[in-house]
């Protein structure tokens, strides 16, 4: 529909303004230099423009840019004349363009067009026009994509994460269903109860970790003033179910009595999928060990265990990006989605912070930083002393 459109408009520009060829750029400025992508063109392949010619492109438009208005320009010994004529031969005679730009919500876009037999045409509301149009359809053809790309994208992780929703729905409605049934007495009630509201948040927190991880404009609600201690006592009991399973321990070290002024639910699940993939990943009869420590400008907190270990060479480095997970995880059947540490990275990364892995002979170590900007110290009298 687009495409069509765009052709009808290009076809419009090419009778009205006696255009032998014409093309529309997008344009930005990046540390004091232009970047320039051709999104469409009438009468010359876009592609090679995109290529190792775009450079001659940035120049040009660069050059017409320094008159704010819409203009025409004589090219002679420009280097837009000499990429047409390697494009298109019949174009190599080009010596004028008409060269207006505008801008569509958030993006810049520019119009260069080529009359017939370089004869000046007086049109530049005309060209104007056509350059909007096209802008804005160039502008929703992007948008679409991008929609497209993220519907995909969610489409292909919701599957992913569903034995996991599924997981602890499943469990949510056994606990229920055998509440119900009873006989139980208070305390047992209580018991299953409790175990049900721990399943309804699980579910809570792998659709947040879903949707933040899919979510390309994700930024940061408001913050809270909350303690490290507090946030880490919540992650290890979230994890009892799974530690008395497979009896591994978790060793706490001292927070320093540091608060942290932070998006609670997000950084709290940040530091929560580290904690998981330890505990998913640790050997049997091993201590997982969490120690906050602080760093030049920065609070650590640091996440150690004894287990299977991390991948080795570039293979390493993905182990934060969005969906992978290594060959020893797959191996060992255990459930798992691949956006824990991707979705953790995006997290801690929106607060200013760092995250990081090390591997030693005593086990894997991964750490999670925030800027001592973020962190509220108690009076100096009632820290903790180490």
């Amino acid at each position: 529909m687009l495409a069509s459109a765009e052709k009808v408009i290009w076809k419009m520009a090419e009778d009205r303004l006696k255009l032998q060829a014409g093309l529309l750029c997008r344009y930005f400025l990046e540390d004091g230099q232009i970047f320039v992508e051709v999104v469409s063109s009438l009468n010359v392949p876009a592609a090679p423009l995109n290529g190792s010619q775009n450079k001659d492109v940035c120049n040009v438009v660069r050059e017409c840019l320094k008159v704010p208005k819409a203009h025409e320009h004589n090219i002679d010994n420009w280097a837009l004349a000499h990429i047409l004529k390697r494009l298109n031969g019949a174009l190599h005679k080009a010596s004028i363009v008409m060269f207006c730009h505008v801008a569509v919500e958030d993006e810049d876009f520019c119009f260069l067009g080529f009359p017939k037999d370089n004869k000046r045409q007086n049109s530049l509301s005309a060209a104007n026009g056509v350059c909007m149009t096209l802008a804005e359809l160039a502008y929703s053809r992007r948008r679409i994509l991008a929609l497209d790309d993220r519907l995909t994208t969610m489409s292909l992780y919701i599957r992913e994460v569903g034995h996991d929703l599924a997981g602890s729905i499943h469990a949510i409605v056994a606990k229920m269903a055998y509440i119900s049934k009873g006989p139980l007495n208070e305390s047992g009630m209580k018991i299953k109860a409790t175990e049900a509201w721990r399943e309804v948040q699980n579910a809570h927190a792998i659709a947040e970790c879903l949707g933040i991880a899919v979510d390309p404009d994700y930024a940061l609600g408001n913050s809270e003033s909350v303690t490290i201690e507090q946030i880490l006592k919540e992650v290890t009991r979230e994890q009892e179910a799974d530690l008395k399973k497979n009896n591994i321990a978790i060793k706490v070290g001292e927070t320093l009595g540091l608060k942290v002024n932070v998006v609670k639910l997000h950084f709290k699940l940040a530091i929560a999928n580290i904690v998981k993939n330890a505990v998913k990943y640790s050997y049997s009869d091993t201590i997982i060990e969490i120690i906050t420590s602080r760093e030049d400008d920065r609070i650590v907190i640091s996440v150690s265990n004894v287990g299977i270990g991390l991948p080795v060479g570039e293979e390493r480095l993905r182990i934060w990006d969005f969906g992978y997970r290594c060959d020893r995880a797959k191996k060992l059947n255990v459930n798992g989605s691949g956006i824990g540490l991707f979705t953790c990275k995006k997290v801690i990364l929106q607060h200013g912070g760092l995250v990081w892995v090390d591997e030693d002979p005593r086990g894997t170590i991964f750490h999670a930083s925030l800027p001592v900007s973020r962190v509220v110290y108690p009076p100096a009298s009632s820290r903790i002393r180490r």
